[in-house]
């Protein structure tokens, strides 16, 4: 009998080593799970886009190893929002599909919130300027706000809204949900954000005539991205910048920014921006008697043929989601216009 108790003590502390194992690999995993995510974030703000899809590619084999199902939706949709910035909107509801399926089977209404806003994101890339893509992308962004709990959350919706009313030249009201964006922004010593609110009425600025204003809020939007280190930010601040320059006459300084674009593009990789700067840049150095460094107007790919999918994929996800249901000192010039 006391061997027998032996034996079941002896094969009792093997067993609880076994689990104690189990669990410290699982936590050891958890960690990478979130340190790869973390790493993610950081270059997504940056703009570093190839970089922080490889991290969440990595976090999401961490989290598929040990079945970690809030973190999988959070990956998922981090991956979607990545591919829209690189322009595979394919790609992009692959993932989101994959991310408001599991979040639905599994009760997660915890990510309604950023489900629905990257619904209307990809809504509005899909469909460009099209009313019946905008309109139901603002009423994708009418849930995210819904759903949204802190101010920070309410701050991405306006933007998003913001910049939805701007595509259907509806100016004042878009400026108005965009400096409310910019408001709470400044208050949070928010520069990756305040670049995007800035670019933005930078835009709503030169579609109201006011090139010089537009000027000032764009030059702002790149102190911002330079603060944040948002490195696509800063490559696409400068090539407006140098649009606007040219359009208030000043073609020496436009030429000026559209190399300095150019060559943030070209050390990023950055095909898509260097292709949009080459006709720029030849037609000003053609204008102005300069070498003509480069030259020709290569074709600027569109999204056409992935609408009719795309489209589906979201309405797809719509129904899901539906039924689960010093900052400062830069920005005080904007705040007060």
């Amino acid at each position: 009998m006391i061997r027998n108790l032996t034996v079941l003590a002896v094969a009792g502390v093997l067993a609880l080593t076994g689990c104690a194992r189990n669990e410290t690999i699982r936590t050891n995993v958890r960690k990478q799970l979130n340190d790869f995510i973390g790493l993610g974030n950081t270059d997504y703000k940056k703009g570093k886009f190839s970089t922080a899809r490889i991290y969440y590619l990595q976090a999401l084999d961490e989290a598929f190893s040990v079945d970690a199902v809030p973190e999988t939706v959070y990956i998922l949709q981090a991956l979607a929002d990545v591919a829209m910035r690189q322009d595979d909107l394919g790609q992009a509801a692959t993932f989101l599909g994959r991310a408001v399926q599991l979040a639905s089977d599994e009760k997660l209404t915890q990510y309604r919130f950023l489900l629905s806003l990257r619904s209307g994101k990809l809504l509005e890339r899909s469909g460009g300027t099209d009313t019946n893509f905008l309109a139901r992308a603002f009423a994708e962004y009418e849930k995210a706000a819904a759903a949204a709990k802190t101010d920070d959350e309410r701050a991405d919706v306006w933007q998003a809204m913001g910049v939805n009313l701007q595509k259907q030249k509806r100016y004042t009201e878009a400026r108005e949900l965009i400096l409310k964006a910019l408001t709470n922004n400044l208050a949070q010593n928010d520069f990756d954000s305040l670049g995007d609110n800035y670019f933005d009425l930078a835009e709503i600025a030169l579609a109201l005539g006011d090139p010089a204003d537009a000027l000032d809020l764009q030059m702002k939007s790149l102190q911002c991205d330079k603060t944040s280190e948002n490195s696509e930010g800063i490559t696409e601040n400068l090539r407006r910048v140098g649009q606007i320059h040219e359009q208030l006459g000043d073609d020496v300084q436009a030429l000026n920014y559209f190399y300095r674009s150019l060559s943030a593009a070209n050390a990023l990789g950055l095909d898509s921006n260097a292709k949009l700067l080459l006709p720029e840049i030849g037609k000003l150095s053609r204008k102005l008697g300069k070498p003509v460094l480069f030259s020709g107007n290569p074709p600027v790919a569109t999204n056409a043929a992935n609408r009719q999918k795309t489209s589906a994929a979201v309405d797809a996800a719509s129904v899901t989601i539906t039924n689960n249901s010093s900052a400062a000192e830069i920005g005080n010039a904007a705040t007060n216009r």
